[in-house]
């Protein structure tokens, strides 16, 4: 699964907004380049606005351009409480103390009960998750494979992709940096079981 910046989704979403209210019409995929913070190029802007196509929050068509549904959830947001750090890397134990709690719009992370995390480490950068991120996760104890997970072995959480076997579950980095014999850093984890506290739906960046 792509982590995107939801901050960034969010910028964009405004910005739409804002243009639409203000000019009567649609911003082209280059004016959003231009005056978004977080892009340089179309394609990313592409990718993003794809996502929040998929997510119901705009439509694009090639006579209209780009038109952003009523939708029900628009302006509603939910509580997420900080509980502490979550490795991406090895595992490290969490902490569930509150450190804040934040309001999170439920058009872009959906409705239920999430939490919130910081990264520690760069095992998942290749999943845009970075050290010091906050992540955010959908509290939930299943997952379908190759989603990325916050996953509890004995009294250590970690962050990983979710790569159920037949005997086995593996948890696997994203982060593909080998070291001078050619070894991945960041080898996989397997275990037997290990414990699903939720999957991660998204990310904060660094606040």
């Amino acid at each position: 699964m792509q982590v995107y910046d939801e901050a960034l989704l969010q910028n964009t979403l405004e910005f739409i907004r804002k243009y639409q209210e203000r000019e009567g019409r649609s911003p082209s995929y280059r004016m959003i380049m231009n005056s978004v913070k977080g892009y340089t190029v179309i394609g990313k802007v592409q990718r993003y606005l794809k996502v929040l196509k998929d997510r119901d929050l705009i439509d694009t068509t090639p006579n209209v351009g780009i038109d952003i549904p009523v939708s029900h959830d628009a302006g509603k947001c939910e509580p997420a409480q900080l509980v502490g750090s979550v490795a991406c890397g090895t595992p490290i134990l969490a902490y569930e103390n509150v450190e804040g709690t934040f309001m999170l719009p439920t058009e872009l992370y959906g409705s239920g009960e999430k939490f919130l995390l910081r990264a520690r480490g760069n095992s998942m950068v290749e999943k845009n998750i970075h050290n010091g991120d906050l992540i955010v996760v959908r509290r939930q104890n299943f997952a379908d494979p190759g989603e990325v997970i916050i996953a509890m072995i004995g009294d250590e959480a970690t962050a990983k992709i979710y790569l159920p076997r037949k005997n086995k579950v593996i948890l696997r980095a994203a982060n593909s940096n080998v070291n001078e014999a050619g070894e991945r850093i960041y080898k996989d984890i397997e275990t037997k079981e290990c414990e699903i506290l939720g999957v991660v739906v998204g990310y904060l960046g660094k606040i």
